[in-house]
């Protein structure tokens, strides 16, 4: 019998509309069911909003089945990629029959998931193929069907913060 690391996710919003969330997580067995997890959660929505001036606007879980350690010699890929920082991506677009938009970003692209010489994400990669067809045997919870709709890199950068010189 295997155990995984269930982190519950209670969101709470104030009378400002300002949202935080309070994280739990637990060791959980693997023959726990999504019925009882969610009950598990709204369990402990119940006695944080019995604790809050806030309002639960949302809870849930997310259950961690893997947790790799970084260590020399291993992925993360080297500094010498194209792409090395999360802070680049590719984003999909993925659109469905009612309109609406699914958007998946890859941090750290590879240099192959783009068509060379462009920041157009290239559909026919083998790679990209697999997580588009992926991506599209998933259903909307809308309960349409999402087709690919086209992709670009796109990178975030840090925020500056304001300096503060005295004069």
């Amino acid at each position: 019998m295997a155990s995984y690391v269930t982190t519950y996710v209670i969101q709470v919003t104030d009378v400002n509309g300002d949202s935080a969330l309070v994280r739990l997580q637990s060791l959980q067995v693997d023959t726990g069911t999504v019925a009882s997890h969610a009950a598990d959660a709204l369990a402990l929505a119940n006695v944080i909003a019995a604790c809050s001036n806030g309002k639960v606007t949302s809870y849930g879980f997310h259950v961690g089945v893997n947790k790799a350690q970084i260590s020399a010699g291993t992925a993360p890929p080297p500094a010498s990629a194209t792409y090395p920082s999360v802070t680049d991506g590719a984003r999909l677009t993925f659109i469905n029959a009612v309109g609406e938009k699914r958007i998946l970003t890859i941090p750290a692209p590879l240099l192959s998931d783009f068509k060379v010489g462009t920041n157009t994400v290239n559909p026919a990669d083998a790679n990209v193929a697999a997580l588009i067809t992926e991506v599209e045997s998933f259903t909307d919870l809308d309960g349409a069907t999402n087709l690919y709709d086209g992709g670009v890199k796109v990178a975030h950068h840090a925020r500056k913060r304001a300096s503060r010189k005295s004069l």
